[in-house]
């Protein structure tokens, strides 16, 4: 806070955004001091928005999750995005999307001829990704959150035999067949 030759009062203010950008905060012509700090302290308070495109936000997002996932994971997730989110995505700001847009790519990526449990891959990692925004960034919302799933992620489940399943089958098995 400054006061001017003609006893008016200034603010000037930097606050460093979440996307590393310095955003300049300047306001003239407060009569009172205690008006000037008043204001200076509210553009403190206020929390930077979120915004940020999410091929600017995947960086980010995989370097937070370094210390807790395997390479090969991370690679995975990579290469999920590269495939198929930011195609659609990437040019969007996150806080942006809304659920009919996710609805619209789920109905483009179910026309594909991908399994069911790779779908659930896909739709899991973006949904992590938009998860990891509102928990770590403080967005408002996942918009992934009002919709369900694509795919299913007991698609490939397998079955096994109880042992009087197991012993069933083995009896009626002819002793010159090797299994």
């Amino acid at each position: 806070v400054i006061q001017e030759k003609d006893r008016t009062w200034t603010v000037q203010v930097r606050i460093k955004q979440r996307d590393g950008t310095v955003r300049h905060h300047k306001k003239r012509g407060f009569e009172r001091k205690k008006d000037a700090l008043e204001y200076e302290a509210q553009i403190k308070s206020d929390k930077p928005k979120f915004h940020m495109k999410v091929k600017d936000f995947l960086p980010i997002y995989m370097n937070d999750k370094k210390s807790e996932l395997k390479e090969r994971t991370l690679l995975m997730k990579k290469d999920v995005f590269n495939k198929h989110i930011f195609p659609y995505f990437g040019e969007m700001y996150v806080d942006e999307i809304k659920t009919s847009d996710i609805q619209e790519w789920q109905n483009i990526m179910c026309t594909k001829n991908y399994q069911p449990s790779y779908l659930r891959i896909i739709a899991n990692q973006f949904s992590g990704l938009l998860n990891h925004a509102c928990n770590i960034y403080d967005m408002e919302s996942n918009p992934y959150k009002k919709i369900k799933k694509m795919g299913r992620s007991d698609a490939n489940r397998v079955e096994f035999w109880t042992y009087e399943e197991y012993q069933k089958f083995i009896s009626i098995l002819r002793d010159d067949i090797k299994y």
